[in-house]
């Protein structure tokens, strides 16, 4: 929730040219929350940068004070949470992000560089492995009851399908969109323009370059987690199965995720009238995670030693 709130309110501050001084701060101060929460979440840091660094340039050449003295407020206020954190961080536990000493104790050891591109992520089939698997426990979570993961293999194959072709699809729509606009050339007054709607790529590139971006950064910081450490006798990651593929990490890009989904499947069954094809399609995909998570959490609840059922 953080994660996309302050996307939002980043996004509508960036566009709307806000020269208020306090709405500059509460921006600075939601990325900084959000990516102490969760170090994952860098990927918002990134698209602040970006967009602070486009506003200032932009400030800075029209000479408006006011807007330039908002941005300023934004960066310091987002700067500063997180130095001071660090530098609470590195006095107390000698190191900046408080990690070292987790790291230690699971047994990971930082990779020598030459060791990098050793990794079986830079193969196809060790590419294929981290994205199935993330795609698994992004929609169902990676729960473990009795040493066993809880887990339909119907429907991890459908998350994992539906989630690479539908954002195949979301790109084709750009690419389609960006090479190939004569289709959206045509009057709006139509028939079939008022019964099917806008899609967000059409109607604010910006959007989509920021929700791209949220998924691609948040995807790529559990890619550089798994090839960044020597597993040693860790049983997750492990040196024979090394990738980090909880989805949890990364459950903040979930909004950004679910709009090129639709986007995906507004492209797909953009044959059909209205938006009749892809609300049936999610509605679908609700029963069946629904379904699915009834079925492999019940033994849990219903077992007595669960937490639930303890005197």
């Amino acid at each position: 929730l953080m994660f996309t709130l302050s996307l939002v309110i980043l996004l509508r501050w960036f566009r709307r040219g806000h020269a208020k001084v306090w709405l500059g701060a509460l921006v600075g101060l939601l990325v900084a929350v959000t990516f102490l929460v969760k170090y994952t979440n860098i990927a918002l840091v990134a698209i602040f940068g970006v967009l602070m660094l486009i506003r200032m340039y932009q400030s800075i050449v029209s000479r408006h004070r006011q807007a330039t003295l908002a941005g300023t407020v934004a960066i310091l206020a987002a700067v500063l949470p997180v130095l001071i954190w660090f530098a609470h961080n590195n006095t107390h536990l000698d190191s900046f992000t408080g990690t070292t000493e987790k790291v230690k104790t699971l047994g990971w050891t930082s990779k020598p560089f030459s060791e990098i591109f050793e990794h079986p992520l830079f193969t196809p089939a060790g590419l294929w492995t981290f994205w199935e698997e993330l795609m698994q426990k992004f929609w169902r979570g990676g729960f473990v009851w009795r040493a066993i993961r809880m887990a339909h293999k119907e429907v991890d194959l459908f998350y994992v399908i539906a989630s690479s072709v539908l954002l195949i699809a979301a790109a084709a729509t750009g690419i389609t969109q960006k090479y190939f606009p004569q289709n959206n050339n045509k009057p709006h007054n139509e028939p079939n323009d008022r019964a099917r709607p806008m899609t967000v790529q059409q109607s604010d590139p910006i959007v989509m370059a920021m929700v791209w971006t949220s998924v691609g950064l948040s995807i790529c910081s559990l890619a550089v987690l798994s090839i960044a450490f020597d597993f040693g006798n860790s049983s997750y990651p492990s040196v024979k199965h090394p990738y980090f593929t909880s989805g949890r990490l990364i459950i903040g890009m979930v909004v950004p995720f679910l709009i090129l989904y639709v986007e995906g499947l507004a492209f797909l069954l953009k044959w059909l009238t209205g938006t009749i094809g892809p609300l049936v399609f999610v509605g679908l995909t609700c029963v069946i995670m629904t379904i699915s998570e009834i079925a492999l959490t019940w033994p849990v609840l219903s077992n007595e030693f669960n937490w639930f059922h303890l005197p």
